[in-house]
C-alpha cells in the first residue's frame, strides 16, 4: 500500500451538496433508497440529508483511522482537468482527456442556497472547507 501513489478529488462542499441533490431528485432509485420526497426543495434536503450517504463529510472518506491524510496528492474538482493531467504525470501514463459523462448543467448552485443552508454547510463541513480553502463566494 504504501507504495501506491494515492490521490482523491474534493469538490466545493456548497457545489458538492447542489450536485448531489440534482442527481438525487433525477434518479428515482436514489430517491427511494434514501426516502427522500419527489417534491422536496432544495433546503428541506440540506436540513434533512447533510452528513448523511454521500453527504458524509469528504474527510469520512480521505483520513485514515488515525485522521491523517495518507495520500500522495488531492486534485480539487473544480480544476480536475490541470489537476488529473498532473496525476497521469505521476504515473507516467499518457495524457489524456477525461470524459464528462454526465453533466449537470449550467446551473449557478449559490442561487439555490438561502443563508440558513449556506450556514448549515459551512458548520457541517468546516474542516474540509478549512483545509482546502473553499468558500461559498
Amino acid at each position: 500500500y504504501n507504495d501506491y501513489y494515492k490521490f482523491t478529488i474534493v469538490r466545493n462542499p456548497w457545489a458538492r451538496a447542489y450536485s448531489w441533490y440534482k442527481n438525487v431528485m433525477r434518479d428515482d432509485i436514489h430517491r427511494n433508497s434514501y426516502g427522500i420526497a419527489n417534491e422536496i426543495s432544495f433546503a428541506r434536503f440540506i436540513k434533512n440529508f447533510t452528513g448523511i450517504g454521500l453527504l458524509k463529510p469528504q474527510m469520512y472518506w480521505i483520513k485514515d483511522f488515525n485522521g491523517n491524510v495518507p495520500l500522495d496528492y488531492i486534485a480539487r474538482f473544480e480544476n480536475l482537468t490541470e489537476d488529473m493531467q498532473f496525476v497521469f504525470e505521476q504515473l507516467n501514463l499518457n495524457k489524456t482527456s477525461l470524459p464528462h459523462k454526465l453533466k449537470g448543467g449550467e446551473d449557478d448552485y449559490r442561487v439555490h442556497y438561502t443563508s440558513e443552508s449556506i450556514e448549515i454547510i459551512r458548520l457541517y463541513y468546516e474542516e474540509e472547507i478549512k483545509l482546502f480553502d473553499y468558500s461559498f463566494e
